[in-house]
């Protein structure tokens, strides 16, 4: 009778281990190329809650890429995920070097902004660059684009206005019209190529 209870005891205890194990691990890692949606949940949440999980900065990003001599942007993807803002950058065939700040400079035009609000500027490709203080070497890339110099926005809280502009000498302008000066990340996807830019609190 005593070992009925003990082989009873024993496989009960091993099914507690396997729903535990279960539950609190055995995960896949997450999925690279699936950048654009991995913050909906949590974000979603905090939102309910009053707040945002988002920890950007304002200083401009440097992103040398892998030397594409040429690519085009195929499409401008404007995701809103719970409180954060994201506009994700497909490009054919691989990704090019870009500048995102609201400080950088580019030789297409930018539209006129409305008093009250900024621009936070995404500049694709254009004539290689030296190194310097605190930037990196950029390799030359022609950037190109077929579609609209405007794209809705769509449901995005922090980014009102999107606009497209083919600077000189291969170079591809994003003008993100916003409200704040929001702080922002980027993240890249090698296959498939694409850059995102997400946008949240602002300082």
């Amino acid at each position: 009778m005593n070992g009925w209870r003990t082989i009873i005891r024993v496989a009960a205890a091993s099914a507690l281990a396997a729903v535990l194990l279960a539950a609190c691990g055995g995960e896949d890692p997450p999925d690279p190329n699936a950048l654009v949606t991995t913050t909906t949940a949590k974000a979603q949440v905090a939102a309910g809650a009053g707040e945002c999980p988002f920890s950007g900065a304002v200083d401009s990003t440097y992103l040398p890429g892998p030397g594409t001599p040429e690519a085009r942007l195929t499409a401008i993807l404007p995701n809103a995920s719970g409180c954060i803002d994201q506009i994700r950058l497909n490009l054919d065939p691989a990704l090019v070097p870009a500048t995102i700040g609201y400080d950088v400079k580019t030789t297409a035009t930018p539209p006129a902004a409305a008093p009250g609000t900024y621009q936070l500027v995404v500049r694709l490709g254009g004539p290689a660059t030296a190194a310097a203080a605190g930037v990196p070497s950029m390799p030359a890339s022609k950037v190109t684009w077929s579609g609209s110099s405007t794209v809705e926005p769509k449901s995005l809280t922090h980014i009102k206005q999107i606009d497209v502009a083919q600077g000189a000498d291969g170079e591809l302008d994003l003008f993100l019209t916003l409200g704040e000066r929001s702080q922002f990340l980027t993240s890249t996807s090698a296959k498939p190529a694409y850059l995102v830019v997400s946008v949240g609190t602002s300082l």
